[in-house]
């Protein structure tokens, strides 16, 4: 997705005034909302190819309870040949046969608790949904910053209070993740309108 570059630089100085999110070194993703950055996400992190019988199983997409319902739509909608939704109550074992991607809310709605990834392993990658991780709902004591294989989303309408604005970013390290995530957003809804920039 093609955004305007004044969105880009407005998106890191935002960043580091607040002190939350290092963007020194990281991509930034534009997309309409969490939803979408999170089913891009879960997309990017993904295994590239099908998995077979003899290789591997699908990815498994899971989030600890309590969790954002939001989180379970976009893995089971687009029924992928990539990943699909556990709703295990127990840590699943992330394995390079049995890849784990893990949905963490944190500070977590509604009770505010900082989380923490779960998983770990070969083949285990995160989704920090950080849509609160600003000062007016939690303290910011450090500026998040994270691996290839971890993922984090911000979205204005929680920073700005105005539900419904639709408009996020996602911030990763690696340029193939950030590529994947465009390539799905691009197919998807054909990038971020100029409108919501």
């Amino acid at each position: 997705g093609s955004y305007l570059p004044q969105l880009e630089a407005a998106i890191r100085a935002l960043h580091a005034f607040v002190g939350n999110a290092e963007t020194d070194g990281r991509e930034i993703v534009v997309g309409i909302g969490s939803t979408e950055l999170i089913a891009a996400a879960m997309y990017a992190l993904a295994p590239d190819d099908e998995p077979t019988n003899a290789s591997r199983s699908k990815a498994l997409v899971w989030s600890a309870s309590p969790y954002y319902s939001g989180y379970v739509n976009p893995s089971t909608f687009f029924k992928s040949r990539t990943f699909n939704w556990t709703s295990s109550v127990q840590t699943p074992n992330s394995t390079s046969r049995q890849p784990v991607i893990e949905l963490v809310t944190s500070p977590n709605n509604p009770d505010g608790h900082v989380r923490a990834p779960r998983v770990s392993g070969l083949g285990a990658s995160t989704i920090m949904d950080h849509a609160y991780l600003w000062p007016h709902f939690t303290p910011i004591t450090r500026k998040v910053a994270y691996g290839d294989e971890t993922v984090a989303l911000f979205t204005l309408s929680k920073l700005t209070g105005h539900a419904s604005t639709r408009i996020g970013w996602a911030l990763t390290s690696s340029p193939r993740v950030a590529a994947r995530m465009r390539a799905f957003i691009d197919t998807v809804t054909f990038g971020s309108p100029r409108e919501n920039q």
